[in-house]
C-alpha cells in the first residue's frame, strides 16, 4: 500500500510534485534498502525522462541538496549531476568532488576537471574551495593525493584566466599536504593568479611556519605585490 501511494506521487506535476519529491529525494538509498525493485522498475519515472514536467532533473537536485553523498545515484545520474553543478544547485559540486575522491566510475580526476572546466573559471576556483574544505579534516592519504592532483590539473594550464586559481588559496587549510609540496603549488598558483588568492591571510600564516624558506617568501612576495 506504501508503494502505492508512492506510485501515484511520482504521477503529480508542478509545484505538488515537487514537494512530494523533495520528501522522496533524500530517502533514496533507505528506499532502495527495502523496496530495490520498486526503485529499480520506477528510476526512470522517478529520475529520468519519464518524470513529468523535467521533475526527474529537480528530484536529483533535491538528493544532492538534503541528502549525503550516494554512490549509486552518483554514478548511475552523471550527467544530470553535472547538470546540478552548472546551474549551481547546492552540494552539487561538492558530490561531483566526492565522487572523483571516492574514485567513482565516470569521475576521473582528468574527466571531472575537464567536465568542471568546460563550466568556466569561476566553477574551477569554487572547486579549489570545496576540495580543500573536503579533505582539511580527511585523514585518507589517497583522498588527498587524488585532490593534489585535481589541482596539479589546474596548475598545467596557465592560459586560463587569474580567476581559475583564487580558489586554491583555501587548500592553506589543508594541513596534512606537507609544507614543501603546498608552497610549491601555491608559489605557481600566485603566479597564474597573479597575487591574488582567496583567504590569503591564512595563506601568509602558513608561510610564516618556522623554518621560512625561499619558496615562502616568494608567495609572500606575490601577495604583497
Amino acid at each position: 500500500e506504501a508503494l502505492d501511494v508512492l506510485d501515484e506521487t511520482l504521477s503529480l506535476d508542478g509545484w505538488d510534485g515537487a514537494e512530494h519529491r523533495a520528501i522522496i529525494a533524500p530517502r533514496l538509498p533507505f528506499l532502495r534498502h527495502v523496496a530495490p525493485e520498486w526503485v529499480e522498475s520506477r528510476e526512470p519515472r522517478l529520475l529520468g525522462d519519464d518524470a513529468p514536467e523535467g521533475l526527474g532533473q529537480t528530484t536529483i537536485e533535491l538528493a544532492l541538496k538534503w541528502g549525503r553523498p550516494d554512490r549509486w545515484l552518483l554514478e548511475r545520474h552523471r550527467p544530470a549531476v553535472l547538470r546540478a553543478v552548472r546551474s549551481g544547485s547546492k552540494h552539487a559540486l561538492d558530490y561531483a568532488l566526492v565522487a572523483m575522491l571516492w574514485e567513482i566510475p565516470g569521475y576521473s580526476i582528468d574527466g571531472t576537471w575537464r567536465a568542471l572546466a568546460d563550466m568556466g573559471a569561476l566553477v574551477l576556483s569554487d572547486a579549489g574551495e570545496r576540495l580543500a574544505r573536503l579533505l582539511m579534516n580527511d585523514p585518507a592519504q589517497h583522498h588527498l593525493d587524488r585532490g593534489a592532483l585535481f589541482w596539479k590539473q589546474t596548475l598545467q594550464h596557465p592560459s586560463l584566466s587569474d580567476e581559475a586559481f583564487r580558489g586554491y588559496g583555501w587548500w592553506a587549510e589543508v594541513d596534512a599536504l606537507d609544507q614543501e609540496r603546498w608552497e610549491q603549488m601555491t608559489l605557481l598558483t600566485c603566479q597564474h593568479a597573479d597575487g591574488s588568492l582567496d583567504w590569503c591571510v591564512k595563506v601568509a600564516e602558513r608561510c610564516a611556519h618556522e623554518p621560512i624558506t625561499p619558496t615562502g617568501l616568494g608567495i609572500l612576495t606575490r601577495l604583497l605585490r
